[in-house]
C-alpha cells in the first residue's frame, strides 16, 4: 500500500516559501532586464502606446500626443535628455486628420496612480515632471509588478474557494514560474495581458460565486472587470463567451433573467459598471478623432476564413503549447472537472483560438510564446489544480516537484534566451531552437 503524504504541517512553510521565490524572481528579473540608466528604459515599443495618454492628458495636455513630434520642444530635446529617440508609430490619423493613440486606454488607466506618484517623486526630488524621467520609469516597473502579484493573488484567493491550499500555492507557482505570465510580469514590462489576468481572475472568482447566489456586489464586481478587461484588450471580450456558457450549462439562465427582473436598477447597475470603463476611451476618442468609436488599426485586420489555429499553439515560432508545455497538464485536468465547466472553457477557448489566430499578424510581433492565451490561464488553473489533487503518494508529489523545478528552470531560462537574442523575439525556427538549447550567451 502506497503511503499518504500529509500536507497540512507544510502550508505555512509553503506559502512562505513560494511568496519568497516567486517575490525574489520577479524582482531581481525586473532590475536585471530594465535598466534605468542613460540611454534606457522600459517605456518602449507597445508598452509605450498604452502609457501615451497618461504624459498626454496630464503633462503636456494635448490629446493628439503632439510632444512626441519633433517640432515639439520636448521631442526636440528628448534624445539629447535621454539618448533615444521617443516612439511614435502607434499614433494614427483619425478622420478630422488628428494623432489618435493606436491602443486602447485600459493599460493607461491601471497605471494611473503610478504615473501620479512618479509626478510626485519627480518635483519632490528636482527631477522632470516629463513623464519619461528617472521615477516615471522606476514607478513603470512597480506598477506592472504590482499588477503581477495582485494577479497571482487573487489566483490564490479564487483557487484556496475550492481547493486545498497547499494545492493552491503550488499551482500559483506553476502560474508564475512555469509559464509565459513571468515573462510578461519582470522582462517585458507594461503589457496588457497582465492587468487582464487580473481583472479575469477577480470577475471568475466573483461569477463562480454569482452563480451560486445572486447578489448585487457580485453582479456588479463581475460587471465592471468584464468592461475593464474589454478596455484594455477588446478582442478579450471572448472572455464573456466563457462565463455565459457557465451561466446556461448550468442552467442558470432563467434564474440570471428572474434576477433582473426582480428589480430593473440592476439592469442600470450592469450598464454602469461595465461601460463605465468604456465611456472613457469613448469620450477620448470624441475628442481626439471626432468620433465616440473609433477603429484605430487602420488597415491591420482579421483574416475569419484563413485562422492559424496549429500554427498559434503548436509552431515553433510562437506555438503556446511548445513555450508553454506546462499548460498540456492543465487540458489533460479537464477531465477532472465538471462537465459544464470543461465544455464552457473548451468551447470559449475554441473561438478565442480562431480569433486571435485569425489577425494578420497571428504571432503578435516580438514576444514570447503565445501571449494572447493568458487570458485564460486563471481557469485554467482550476484544472491544472483538480490534477494535482490526485497525487496522493511520495514518490508522485516528488515527480510532481521535479516537472515544476525543470519547467520553471525552462521558461525562465528561455524568457532570458529571447531577452539577449540567443532565441529569436519573433523568426524562431527549428534549427535556431536546436542551436538554443541550454544557451546563456
Amino acid at each position: 500500500m502506497c503511503n499518504k503524504f500529509d500536507y497540512t504541517t507544510h502550508n505555512n512553510w509553503l506559502k512562505y516559501a513560494a511568496t519568497i521565490l516567486i517575490a525574489f524572481v520577479y524582482i531581481i528579473s525586473a532590475i536585471y532586464t530594465n535598466n534605468l540608466q542613460y540611454g534606457k528604459t522600459p517605456i518602449k515599443q507597445d508598452p509605450a502606446g498604452y502609457y501615451c495618454y497618461l504624459p498626454s492628458v496630464f503633462i503636456y495636455h494635448n490629446l493628439n500626443s503632439g510632444y512626441l513630434f519633433w517640432k515639439h520642444e520636448f521631442a526636440r530635446n528628448y534624445y539629447k535628455e535621454y539618448g533615444y529617440q521617443p516612439e511614435r508609430w502607434f499614433l494614427y490619423h483619425g478622420k478630422n486628420g488628428r494623432w489618435v493613440i493606436k491602443f486602447s486606454c485600459g493599460v493607461a488607466l491601471c497605471e494611473l496612480p503610478f504615473f501620479l506618484t512618479a509626478c510626485l517623486c519627480s518635483k519632490i526630488c528636482g527631477f522632470p515632471i516629463d513623464g519619461y524621467s528617472f521615477f516615471f520609469k522606476l514607478f513603470f516597473i512597480i506598477c506592472n509588478l504590482t499588477f503581477s502579484f495582485l494577479g497571482l493573488y487573487a489566483l490564490y484567493k479564487l483557487l484556496k474557494s475550492y481547493f486545498k491550499e497547499q494545492i493552491a500555492i503550488i499551482t500559483i507557482i506553476i502560474t508564475a514560474l512555469c509559464t509565459n505570465y513571468y515573462y510578461y510580469s519582470c522582462i517585458v514590462i507594461g503589457m496588457s495581458h497582465i492587468f487582464n489576468f487580473f481583472f479575469a481572475t477577480v470577475l471568475l472568482h466573483n461569477w463562480l460565486s454569482f452563480l451560486k447566489e445572486q447578489t448585487i456586489k457580485k453582479f456588479c464586481i463581475s460587471s465592471f472587470c468584464m468592461g475593464m478587461i474589454v478596455l484594455i484588450r477588446p478582442t478579450d471580450c471572448v472572455y464573456g463567451i466563457f462565463l455565459f456558457m457557465l451561466l446556461a450549462l448550468d442552467k442558470k439562465l432563467p434564474i440570471f433573467i428572474t434576477f433582473l427582473k426582480s428589480c430593473r436598477i440592476k439592469v442600470l447597475y450592469f450598464v454602469a459598471c461595465f461601460f463605465s470603463p468604456l465611456l472613457v476611451q469613448m469620450i477620448f476618442w470624441k475628442f481626439a478623432a471626432g468620433t465616440f468609436v473609433f477603429y484605430s488599426y487602420a488597415n491591420e485586420g482579421f483574416d475569419f476564413l484563413h485562422p492559424h489555429i496549429l500554427d498559434g499553439l503548436l509552431s515553433i515560432k510562437k506555438g503556446w503549447l511548445i513555450y508553454t508545455p506546462i499548460m498540456i497538464f492543465a487540458l489533460a485536468g479537464l477531465k477532472l472537472c465538471r462537465k459544464n465547466y470543461s465544455i464552457a472553457l473548451l468551447i470559449a477557448l475554441a473561438i478565442h483560438c480562431w480569433i486571435v489566430f485569425s489577425w494578420w499578424s497571428w504571432w503578435y510581433g516580438g514576444s514570447f510564446g503565445c501571449r494572447v492565451m493568458i487570458l485564460f490561464y486563471p481557469a485554467l488553473a482550476i484544472p491544472m489544480a483538480k490534477l494535482l489533487g490526485k497525487v496522493k503518494t511520495k514518490f508522485a508529489i516528488f515527480a510532481v516537484g521535479f516537472i515544476i523545478a525543470f519547467f520553471s528552470y525552462w521558461n525562465v531560462l528561455q524568457s532570458y534566451q529571447v531577452q539577449k537574442g540567443i532565441l529569436h523575439y519573433e523568426n524562431t525556427d527549428w534549427e535556431l531552437y536546436k542551436k538554443s538549447l541550454f544557451r546563456i550567451k
